[in-house]
């Protein structure tokens, strides 16, 4: 769980650090850039260490034939846990593009 969400968040938040840097000109020593950094790290880590260890706790890992993921009869976790989180990224990503 924890290396199927991160890198897609840590995309996201890499995105979201170059808009800062070239939309708005934010240059390092802002201490907005600082605070900006921290959440960036701190969201993706969080955000991916919390869902697996929810998983783990609740037991919710079984075979996935290639991998163990989240078991099928937990659909609604796996939308909340991976799916929701990276199309999210996906978003986030593509606005800071445009």
């Amino acid at each position: 769980q924890f290396f199927g969400v991160a890198p897609p968040l840590y995309n996201g938040s890499l995105a979201v650090y170059y808009f800062l840097i070239i939309r708005y000109g934010w240059k390092n020593g802002n201490p907005k850039l600082k605070v900006a950094e921290k959440l960036l790290h701190a969201v993706p880590l969080l955000y991916a260490t919390i869902t697996a260890v929810i998983g783990s706790a609740l037991d919710m890992y079984r075979s996935s034939n290639l991998w163990c993921w989240v078991a099928g009869q937990y659909q609604v976790t796996r939308m909340i846990f991976l799916y929701g989180p990276v199309w999210l990224s996906f978003i986030v990503t593509s606005f800071c593009m445009i």
